[in-house]
């Protein structure tokens, strides 16, 4: 039998084994129970309620092992009703440490206005009671404000629907000219049916600042939330930048928001036709604190400007004769109030003749704010072979961030003047100041120019076309002021008679949205919009309130505002269709969704045949 010694290399490899295994049985033997010790919390859904009104207790409780939780001890609160609902049980292991958890929850009714201390809640245990910290649940009249907290502290109050107008802005405090972004939406419980038909530009309504807006609607980014008990669907629909003008307190006012929901009534006819009613939320105002730009370290070229910018200057060419043109090229890029951004400044260019810039401009509006690039385009003529230089190009601005300002400057670009074969200017012949013709792009040309080719021409005015415009432009617009004057005061008394004037109009607007909505396939929004356009062109013809309206309360109404039956019968028939077609959750093709808008084209003109006469 022979035997092997173990080389030096497998000697240290049986070492760190026989190591590694010591220390995971030490690790195993010394390793914590399952036995851990019982904790109880508590927690509410809304601890603010008005009388009557419910919330949901949740006592979760968390223990080493299944027989450790024997009962629970939940003691009687006088004005609260407790109604035990579900449990659930659940366990996880970490780290070899098994734990259970077991959560009861309760329904918890408001009986008496006070204030009520939740205490004394917990869990026998071998040690002693395992107790729970106690909160506070409020309770108020029937008649008090809507207590409970809106979804993510809104400060817009809620109503019985639980739709919310979001108004949100990234900062309350920023300095003049500095870019606020204002995001505009909408957060509804996930299972009511919402509908947006319109969204309206509020750009009128921020005093104080210079606006740009960017439409959310098209990125379609909805999001799913779970608040308390409650799962919410937050939907932005509208950003706004907003520059303040000047500094002190400004208060954006509330914006508001129309949509549509179910209507809330006990008629069956409307609960299968699935009526919708108008709803309008809006905002509470907020406060944006404007500060006014520090008058330290700001430099003497400085104009306003608030952002980040980047500043660059170039030529078309660094070699050119005397008297040709050079076009001198500044480019401002910049993140922020670039469309309020003035013009970079010049160097000393008094050996040059300079012509009017062109302008372009380049602006975008993204989702994160206002970016653009500016290009001005300076012809300069150089007066001699001594204007071989121009000097840096320069531009101040404030950066908000770090709330300083900065100063960009350019390169100094270097020219290569050849002198002229024709000599210096104005050494032509006669004494005269010649320019010869050459062309600088498709926009400039010099043209020689000599007194003896000047001569004056007299023409009689009262001859000309122009003289008999300009004296009659007046009076013509005198009489269109008058006219138009005249029928602003006719509406103004009669605002029955605009509405009625503007229901063609929308009418026809509505039979728009539906064409397109043919075109993309979308039977739910056609539908919708041919039965708008119907019920809208009543409500502004007749001055009818159509919203909550069952289909035999809309035909009495018509006949009432002299309509006839066989037209009521129509306008009845169409929408009762356009509702089944909507809800019946059959998909409907092209060719009936055409038949419907032919059908809808129809009902409209029998309407517009008929008199105006208010019931």
């Amino acid at each position: 039998m022979k035997f092997h010694c173990p080389s030096p290399h497998q000697s240290r490899y049986l070492f760190l084994f026989s190591f590694v295994s010591l220390l995971m049985g030490v690790l195993l033997f010394t390793a914590p129970s399952a036995n851990a010790e019982v904790q109880v919390t508590i927690s509410v859904d809304q601890t603010v309620l008005r009388l009557e009104e419910s919330t949901q207790l949740t006592i979760t409780i968390t223990y080493g092992n299944d027989d450790n939780v024997s009962e629970l001890k939940l003691p009687p609160v006088e004005g609260l009703q407790f109604i035990q609902g579900g449990t659930s049980r659940n366990y996880s292991s970490v780290n070899g440490v098994i734990s259970y958890s077991l959560e009861v929850r309760y329904q918890v009714i408001a009986l008496k206005e006070g204030k009520y201390n939740l205490t004394g809640i917990a869990v026998p245990t071998p040690k002693g009671d395992a107790a729970a910290k106690p909160i506070t649940v409020t309770v108020l009249g029937a008649n008090a404000p809507t207590p409970t907290p809106n979804p993510r502290s809104l400060r817009a109050p809620a109503n019985r629907y639980g739709v919310h107008c979001l108004c949100e802005v990234n900062k309350e405090e920023a300095y003049v000219g500095e870019e606020i972004l204002l995001t505009y939406g909408v957060m509804y419980p996930y299972n009511l049916r919402l509908n947006l038909n319109s969204l309206e530009d509020h750009r009128g309504q921020f005093e104080g600042f210079w606006t740009e807006k960017f439409d959310l609607t098209k990125k379609r980014q909805q999001t799913r939330r779970q608040i308390g008990s409650q799962v919410y669907i937050e939907y932005p629909l509208m950003r706004y930048m907003l520059f303040p003008l000047t500094p002190g307190e400004h208060t954006i006012k509330p914006l508001p928001l129309t949509c549509q929901v179910p209507v809330s009534s006990r008629s069956r006819m409307n609960f299968i036709l699935g009526r919708m009613e108008d709803l309008t939320v809006s905002s509470e105002p907020i406060k944006i604190k404007v500060k006014p730009l520090p008058e330290e370290g700001k430099p003497d070229i400085f104009e306003g400007a608030v952002g980040t910018f980047n500043l660059d200057s170039r030529v078309n060419t660094s070699e050119v004769k005397e008297g040709d043109p050079v076009t001198l090229t500044v480019t401002l890029e910049g993140f922020g109030a670039i469309h309020n951004a003035p013009k970079p400044v010049l160097p000393d260019i008094s050996r040059f003749e300079m012509y009017d810039p062109i302008k372009n401009e380049n602006i975008d509006v993204t989702i994160d704010g206002v970016r653009g690039r500016i290009e001005y385009q300076y012809p300069l003529i150089p007066h001699d072979i001594k204007a071989n230089k121009i000097g840096p190009v320069r531009f101040a601005y404030f950066d908000p961030e770090k709330e300083e300002y900065v100063t960009l400057e350019t390169k100094p670009i270097t020219l290569n003047i050849l002198p002229s074969r024709l000599g210096p200017r104005g050494s032509g012949p006669s004494g005269v100041n010649r320019r010869f013709i050459t062309r600088v792009s498709d926009d400039f040309r010099f043209i020689a120019v000599t007194p003896f080719a000047l001569s004056t021409v007299i023409l009689p005015q009262h001859q000309r076309s122009f003289y008999w415009l300009v004296l009659l432009a007046p009076l013509f617009l005198i009489s269109a002021v008058y006219l138009w004057k005249q029928r602003m005061d006719f509406f103004a008394q009669n605002p029955d008679k605009l509405k009625s004037k503007k229901a063609p109009r929308l009418a026809n607007r509505l039979l728009s949205t539906a064409r397109s909505a043919i075109n993309e396939g979308n039977p739910g929004q056609v539908y919708a919009a041919l039965s708008k356009a119907v019920t809208d062109y009543i409500s502004h013809r007749w001055n009818l309130s159509c919203a909550g309206l069952t289909t035999n309360e809309l035909r009495h109404a018509m006949q009432k505002c002299g309509v006839p039956e066989d037209c009521c019968e129509s306008v009845v028939n169409a929408l009762e269709e356009f509702d089944r077609a909507r809800f019946s959750g059959d998909r409907s093709e092209i060719p009936e969704m055409r038949k419907a808008y032919q059908r809808t084209e129809s009902v409209l003109s029998a309407l517009m045949k008929q008199k105006t006469r208010k019931g």
